[in-house]
């Protein structure tokens, strides 16, 4: 499995129903298509009003499941961007401390 960060900016019709919806809503749907291939919801913020307007990070169980969760997001985004993440968030120091 890997973390992967997604970052993603809405087009403006998708930050409409956002609003409309509610986040709670929005954050259900995309915990649902997670779960539905395999992966699971590290973590998924709103950020209204920046450069990104949704931040998460995701754990995918191939790159199958992180294509597909990217072609789910991306039928509201208007740019997206998406990293590996470390999965050494903890500094884990049995192969020395990383900085």
């Amino acid at each position: 499995m890997s973390l992967v960060l997604i970052m993603a900016k809405l087009t403006p019709q998708a930050m409409q129903a956002w609003h409309e919806q509610g986040v709670t809503k929005r954050a259900a749907d995309v915990s649902a298509m997670m779960e539905s291939i395999g992966g699971s919801v590290v973590s998924y913020y709103a950020a209204d009003g920046g450069e990104w307007d949704n931040v998460g990070v995701f754990q995918f169980p191939d790159d199958w499941s992180h294509a597909a969760m990217i072609r789910f997001l991306a039928q509201g985004l208007q740019r997206w961007r998406s990293r590996e993440a470390a999965t050494d968030l903890l500094g884990d120091t049995r192969g020395g401390r990383r900085h």
